[in-house]
């Protein structure tokens, strides 16, 4: 077996712009599977937090956007879509869980859902994922019983703004507004105060609007 090509982030953003605009959208799986990140190209955008995982923007433009997620032991994002976007992640440090989930049915005047979990799966470095934009609602968690944090690297095709939540249990959805953790390797103005995020309902459809914009920091 062939060892995995060793790039760095610029290296990998270069590749992902030439393939995304030449339309290989498979082939950018098939990258993610035969690379390692160089480690010192990860270090300015591994920001972990102590209360959730966070979002490190590496690159943005019209096109794609490229993101490092770091996840503390245990920490988890909410069931969510990708608003009908190309979406790949590929695990560079530790494994991470992943469990699909079909619509089965939605109305969105009253803002609910209901949702059919499907057999949850694991991604470790060699094993990269791509959403499927039909079948789009997924939920990602760093294992606790692994005991180790872990890094994942992202890309979104086109990027976008907000997504919508879903709670499995209440059948309730909403639109979230996502935030980054750092931008360029620098903390953002909200993270940079450390606050720790206070105790939250399992769904921000019970959230006033300030609470879900503060929320909103660690959802995908």
């Amino acid at each position: 077996m062939n060892e995995p090509e060793c790039i760095s982030l610029n290296d990998l953003i270069d590749t992902t712009r030439a393939l995304l605009e030449s339309n290989r959208i498979e082939s950018l799986t098939h990258l993610l599977n035969t690379i390692h990140i160089e480690p010192e190209s990860l270090a300015p955008y591994r920001h972990f937090h102590d209360a959730h995982y966070t979002r490190n923007l590496v690159f943005k433009n019209d096109l794609f956007e490229l993101l490092v997620l770091c996840w503390g032991i245990g920490h988890r994002s909410w069931i969510h879509n990708h608003r009908g976007q190309h979406c790949w992640m590929a695990v560079v440090e530790g494994t991470l869980a992943v469990r699909n989930y079909k619509r089965l049915g939605c109305d969105q005047q009253k803002r609910t859902v209901q949702l059919q979990s499907l057999p949850h799966f694991l991604i470790s470095p060699g094993s990269a994922a791509k959403v499927d934009p039909d079948e789009p609602v997924h939920l990602v968690w760093n294992p606790p019983e692994l005991d180790r944090p872990a890094v994942s690297v992202h890309v979104y095709s086109r990027p976008f703004d907000a997504c919508v939540v879903y709670d499995a249990e209440s059948g309730l959805c909403r639109d979230t507004t996502l935030q980054y953790t750092s931008e360029y390797g620098q903390l953002t103005e909200r993270h940079r105060a450390g606050g720790r995020l206070a105790d939250l309902p399992a769904c921000t459809c019970q959230l006033s609007a300030e609470e879900r914009d503060i929320h909103c920091g660690v959802v995908p």
